[in-house]
């Protein structure tokens, strides 16, 4: 929701159960190549990452001065490298039999392009009128609750606030008049109506609206109008977040596809040192897993 989309990884891990590992790829470290001709099609990635420079040390035998430490793997159709702080690694690079990128990117919502659309677009602006509006009630309930003070023919130390501490207030020291005219004089600024009705109107018209951006309806929250509901009302009221969800799953769906053929090229690549019927009872049970 954040970024758009959110990218897999299949390993091979033979700690795991089924000898295989899915686990999730920060977007923001994601450099993808796709096929022109197909956007669920990779050819090349780039993952670039930071890790620990004692992680760096105990994993990949690297000794830097740097921390963190820079990671960069480079994955082909048939080769892998792995660099650490500017070098190589070796024992961490080489061919791979899968023949395909084993990563799989999700987007949320696929428009014209092969990453997706982050919700935080529809919803950027809305936020930013909701923190401005809020942010002037506050200020005008500060500014009411604490006025401006100002005042003629004070004294010279009056901004001393250990002899006259106005604290938060803040002080206009207007000078002085004619000599011996007016004795010391000080005021507030006061505003009679520091906060209107409406201003409380708006901010809950912005707040739906931005809730409504986020497919949110207030029914989802807990809220809703009148008494008793039915069941076919609720799930109406309901329809803006479950429409969103359902098409997100349609991303899904060819994306655990991807996972089990994935699944199915790791075992594959280790056959010659696996029974192939243990193989097969692998795929069934990590695809009932995985739907």
């Amino acid at each position: 929701m954040r970024f758009g989309g959110t990218v897999l990884r299949v390993a091979k891990d033979h700690r795991r159960e089924y000898g295989v590992r899915l686990e999730r790829v920060p977007v923001a470290s994601f450099y993808p190549v796709w096929s022109p001709d197909s956007y669920d099609d990779l050819i090349e990635a780039w993952i670039v990452t930071e890790i620990d420079a004692k992680a760096a040390r105990a994993y990949f035998g690297i000794e830097t001065q740097a921390d963190p430490v820079r990671r960069v793997e480079h994955w082909t159709r048939d080769r892998y490298e792995n660099w650490v702080d500017g070098k190589k690694i070796v024992r961490f690079s080489g061919e791979h039999r899968l023949k395909r990128i084993p990563f799989v990117y999700v987007p949320r919502l696929r428009s014209d392009s092969f990453y997706g659309e982050a919700l935080t677009q529809d919803i950027m602006t809305v936020q930013d009128e909701l923190n401005m509006r809020v942010a002037d009630v506050g200020e005008a309930i500060t500014y009411n609750a604490h006025p401006t003070k100002y005042g003629y023919n004070l004294p010279k130390d009056i901004n001393d606030r250990t002899k006259f501490p106005f604290a938060p207030d803040r002080l206009w020291n207007l000078g002085n008049t004619l000599p011996g005219a007016d004795p010391p004089t000080l005021n507030t600024l006061e505003s009679k109506n520091p906060v209107p009705e409406a201003a409380f109107s708006h901010i809950n018209f912005v707040y739906d609206w931005a809730r409504m951006a986020g497919y949110s309806p207030p029914v989802a929250f807990g809220e809703d109008e009148g008494s008793q509901r039915s069941g076919a009302t609720l799930q109406l009221r309901m329809w803006p977040l479950t429409r969103a969800i359902r098409r997100t799953r349609l991303y899904w769906k060819p994306a655990i596809s991807q996972i089990i053929q994935l699944i199915m090229a790791i075992n594959e690549a280790n056959a010659s040192k696996n029974d192939p019927r243990e193989i097969q009872e692998t795929y069934q049970q990590v695809i009932v897993g995985l739907i």
